[in-house]
């Protein structure tokens, strides 16, 4: 149990700041008086208390943290909501199935910088083109503070929605088939069949899915 572990004290030598953080992270998880060991930190480091004082003091820190929050909660939903719809849509049989789920997957793989080239030009040429063929204002994606909020978690959709359809997929074809066929005999819609026989079959794989999208995030 965590109570009973023992606590070992850094040694005095450890004086460099990636040690102290790696003894930290140690320690953090390790007892029960990991309260003592922040304060002690931030004691014996001038410079890293000075730091959190200013930030907590800086409206800019919390403007900057809720900005985060919202992009997470943005990130966090459209990916697991995609990842799931596309799971869905791989698991039917279909002859392209497998193709698809390669196609979905590949943005994943797909490097930052590479990444970053491809959104800026589908927001600053396509979007703008799209909106201007049927008649519509254009959105302003990268120079509008919250529409380029929106459109990073829309950029984090599309790379990491593959991603997470794979563990889904694992979920779902992992679901007895008799309950499939049982729920279809029993004549309940499309709909129902998801919401009282699928989800709350992959509900682990959400778990596993919600803590890695918020990592990602």
């Amino acid at each position: 149990m965590l109570h009973s572990v023992k606590m070992v004290d850094a040694p005095k030598k450890y004086k460099g700041s990636l040690a102290k953080d790696f003894i930290f992270s140690v320690r953090f998880f390790q007892g029960t008086k990991y309260w003592e060991d922040i304060l002690t930190l931030l004691q014996s480091d001038k410079k890293l208390l000075d730091t959190f004082i200013k930030g907590f003091n800086d409206v800019e820190f919390f403007r900057s943290m809720g900005t985060n929050v919202v992009y997470t909660i943005y990130a966090v939903i459209l990916i697991n909501i995609i990842g799931f719809a596309l799971a869905l849509l791989v698991t039917r049989p279909l002859r392209t199935a497998n193709f698809m789920r390669t196609l979905f997957f590949m943005p994943n793989l797909i490097g930052g910088l590479i990444l970053g080239f491809i959104w800026r030009f589908i927001f600053l040429k396509i979007s703008p083109a799209l909106f201007d063929l049927i008649g519509m204002q254009g959105i302003d994606w990268l120079g509008n503070a919250n529409n380029a909020l929106f459109a990073m978690a829309i950029v984090s959709t599309w790379q990491m929605g593959g991603y997470i359809m794979i563990i889904y997929i694992a979920a779902i074809v992992g679901i007895p088939s008799p309950m499939l066929e049982a729920s279809e005999l029993d004549g309940v819609s499309p709909l129902q069949k998801i919401w009282y026989v699928i989800f709350p079959m992959v509900a682990p794989a959400f778990t596993a899915s919600l803590f890695l999208t918020l990592a990602n995030s």
